[in-house]
């Protein structure tokens, strides 16, 4: 695309006013005069003011004219030096390694194994949605995540006239030996 000059577009605009010409020009205005006041761009005169012609008079004006690019903030960079490294089978600490429920279940689904554990029975996904500030779907996807891994059951009860899912605890543990109960 060409580059059009500030000029270009003020000789291309229906009126040649003052008002169109503050509006063009930001950094130089023409102040002083009505907004309606015609205004004619003339040659160069002295160095790099223009012949302006406002109305009846002329004045001698510096029209800016910079196409200054967008400065783009530099990326700092990040030291990594001080990171160490850690293995992902080994994930330990002091007193030892953490159970694999950690490594089968995704964060939402291990918050929703912790609620149905903490309060051992749920009468539907709406009010452990409720409870947890999780959406419903969230919720859903991780208990029939739970579900199929076997660690909870759900029957369909109806409470208040109202079907209900609710949601039990099974005897099994997520990782076969250890349950965080």
């Amino acid at each position: 695309m060409k580059n059009i000059s500030l000029i270009e577009i003020f000789e291309n605009c229906l009126n040649q006013d003052v008002q169109t010409f503050n509006l063009v020009f930001k950094k130089t205005p023409i102040l002083g005069f009505s907004p309606s006041t015609s205004v004619e761009i003339k040659d160069l005169h002295e160095g790099d003011k223009r012949r302006i012609i406002v109305g009846d008079e002329v004045i001698f004006l510096k029209i800016v004219q910079e196409n200054r690019k967008r400065k783009v903030p530099k990326k700092k960079k990040v030291d990594l030096g001080i990171l160490k490294k850690v293995s992902a089978t080994g994930i330990t600490g002091f007193y030892g390694k953490l159970p694999l429920i950690f490594k089968k279940l995704t964060p939402r689904e291990f918050m929703v194994y912790q609620a149905i554990t903490m309060l051992e029975c749920v009468d539907g996904i709406e009010e452990l949605s409720k409870q947890m500030s999780l959406n419903r779907k969230t919720i859903s996807q991780a208990v029939k995540s739970l579900t199929d891994l076997g660690v909870i059951r759900s029957e369909k009860v109806s409470a208040e006239g109202k079907p209900l899912l609710r949601l039990h605890l099974t005897q099994q543990s997520v990782d076969g030996n250890i349950s965080l109960h």
